[in-house]
Formats: C-alpha cells, sequence, structure tokens
C-alpha cells in the first residue's frame, strides 16, 4: 500500500462519494474547504442550511443539493424522504 498524501497535497482535490455526502454539522469550516479548493464529485448532498450558500461551491453543478432547513436535524431512514425531524 502507498503512503498517504499530506494535508498539502490533497489541496485542489477532488473526493469521489458514490450515493452522497452530509454536511450536516453547522460549524464545518467551509471556508477553509474552499481555500484548498476543495471538491466533492457525488450524485447529491445534504447539507444544513446554514453553511448554504457557501458549501454549494464545493459540489459539480450536477449535483443535486437537498438543503435541510435550520432547526432541524437529520434522522436518517430507510427512504430518501425520511429524516428530517425538527428539534424546536
Amino acid at each position: 500500500m502507498g503512503k498517504l498524501p499530506d494535508r498539502e497535497q490533497r489541496e485542489g482535490g477532488k473526493y469521489f462519494a458514490k450515493q452522497r455526502v452530509y454536511l450536516t454539522d453547522p460549524k464545518l469550516d467551509i471556508a477553509a474547504l474552499l481555500a484548498k479548493q476543495v471538491q466533492f464529485v457525488t450524485p447529491a448532498a445534504l447539507i444544513v442550511e446554514e453553511l448554504m450558500p457557501d458549501a454549494a461551491l464545493l459540489f459539480e453543478e450536477s449535483a443535486d443539493l437537498v438543503v435541510v432547513p435550520a432547526g432541524y436535524a437529520l434522522v436518517r431512514g430507510e427512504s430518501p424522504g425520511e429524516g428530517l425531524h425538527h428539534e424546536k
């Protein structure tokens, strides 16, 4: 197995997810990811509203971006339509 790249080598990297990417932590440092020119290659993403619109820049235009409204939490269910739970 080859050596894993260090952080500096990953700048500008593309990260592939077969089904979707979850950005559900409102404290995620999107600015740092953008500064490193990170891009996610995936057909879909679930993103908390607090990270938008900047988080959208991390994805290709073809990705289906689903925004979890502020005040809701994602509870993963068995089907894609399940799972939004209001916490307020």
